[in-house]
């Protein structure tokens, strides 16, 4: 938790300090502007960390498939435990693909890793949520 508020933290100071930088004239393009000021102050902690690695092989990992009706029945805060729970390069890739709407081309120039070890990580973030929320529904 004190990661996620330290990057908050660090986000608005570099926001603070480019703020003469920002050229837009409306709310959602200052609202554009700070997320992307966030998202990269988290990239560059990730990398600094180096927590991102080559990951193995699509291969390596069974295929899993995730029922549809499965995830409506979870609460998005058990959702989010089982995505914050990820180890931390799949999370980020995870986050990057779903959320922030990444290729794996422009996740892996920014993340400095190759396409296909952006690729890798998601299916393996997939199946470990896939397997996570089979374990919740089996404790059910």
């Amino acid at each position: 938790m004190h990661t996620a508020e330290d990057m908050f933290q660090e986000g608005f100071l570099s926001a603070f300090r480019a703020a003469d930088s920002f050229r837009g004239k409306g709310e959602a393009e200052l609202f554009g502007w700070l997320r992307t000021i966030m998202v990269n102050t988290c990239l560059m902690k990730v990398r600094k960390r180096d927590l991102i690695q080559e990951s193995a092989d699509i291969e390596d990992f069974e295929d899993s498939i995730i029922d549809e009706g499965t995830i409506g029945k979870l609460d998005s805060e058990a959702l989010f435990e089982m995505i914050s729970s990820l180890p931390a390069g799949e999370r980020t890739v995870f986050n990057l693909f779903v959320f922030e709407e990444m290729s794996h081309k422009d996740i892996a120039k920014r993340l400095g890793i190759t396409e296909r070890a952006s690729i890798s990580k998601m299916y393996r973030a997939k199946a470990l949520l896939a397997e996570m929320i089979q374990n919740k529904n089996d404790e059910k």
